[in-house]
């Protein structure tokens, strides 16, 4: 279980640093690039610790649609 949760968070940063330098510039990509990235870490870290939360699940696929 910790393990998952290091391996989520790890890879958020992995991803953050890697897209760094493209993101400086432009603000709207930003936002939805930190939002998107933050729904994907929340929901992993709530699949790592094994929480099966399907009402946040469906809200946050309905939010990711609405893009």
């Amino acid at each position: 279980m910790v393990l998952s949760l290091v391996c989520v968070l790890l890879s958020a940063f992995v991803i953050t640093w890697v897209n760094w330098r493209d993101l400086k510039g432009n603000r709207k990509v930003q936002v939805v690039f930190y939002t998107i990235l933050t729904i994907a870490t929340t929901y992993g870290a709530l699949y790592a610790w094994g929480l099966e939360v399907p009402s946040i699940a469906r809200g946050l696929t309905s939010l990711v649609k609405s893009f």
